[in-house]
């Protein structure tokens, strides 16, 4: 069942990013409640953090804060961030997500005390394909497009995602998008 979910998630991978890559993916923009999104994410996440007994905070958002993007394609660039945190942070690490806002963007960010990532490699994990530590001694559950696939979205809703790291500290991954005013 587990070799399963694994091939169909591969598969849901490759076919989204097509669709991005195609043009053919549909967007329905409007006003998204961030700290909905903050809650519904952390909820869909709260397994793998209980299971890998990892510290999750949900850091402050600005009561109000409203962005200007697609809901549902938000809530899976979040998720794929936070299930990222929860695979490359070790057991007892934490995983933080807070929001804020800037004068016309809003921004939300991913922080782990996971592996990080080196300087070398932190714009070619958005390529696709790509995973950082990934060997045939080191394997990795995923397909190396989340992060890829995840940028695309930020960008087509005219926001970005960027990261910063340092090895062996962690990660902080930051989605912006346009704040609805």
């Amino acid at each position: 069942q587990r070799s399963q979910q694994h091939l169909l998630g591969i598969i849901n991978d490759i076919l989204n990013f097509s669709r991005i890559e195609a043009g053919q993916l549909e967007y329905n923009i409007g006003p998204v409640a961030l700290q909905e999104v903050l809650d519904t994410t952390s909820a869909m996440v709260a397994p793998q953090v209980l299971q890998k007994q990892l510290n999750i905070r949900i850091g402050s958002c600005p009561a109000g804060l409203i962005a200007n993007a697609d809901r549902a394609k938000v809530e899976q660039i979040l998720l794929n961030l936070l299930s990222n945190a929860v695979k490359f942070t070790p057991p007892g690490g934490s995983v933080q997500l807070t929001g804020k806002a800037g004068a016309d963007h809003v921004a939300l960010a991913v922080t782990d005390t996971g592996i990080g990532i080196p300087a070398e490699q932190l714009e070619m994990i958005f390529a696709p394909f790509m995973q950082v530590g990934r060997s045939l001694a080191s394997p990795k559950e995923g397909t190396g497009l989340g992060l890829a696939i995840s940028r695309d979205l930020a960008r087509a809703m005219h926001g970005d995602l960027t990261a910063k790291s340092r090895e062996g500290e962690g990660s902080t991954f930051t989605l912006t998008l346009p704040r609805a005013l």
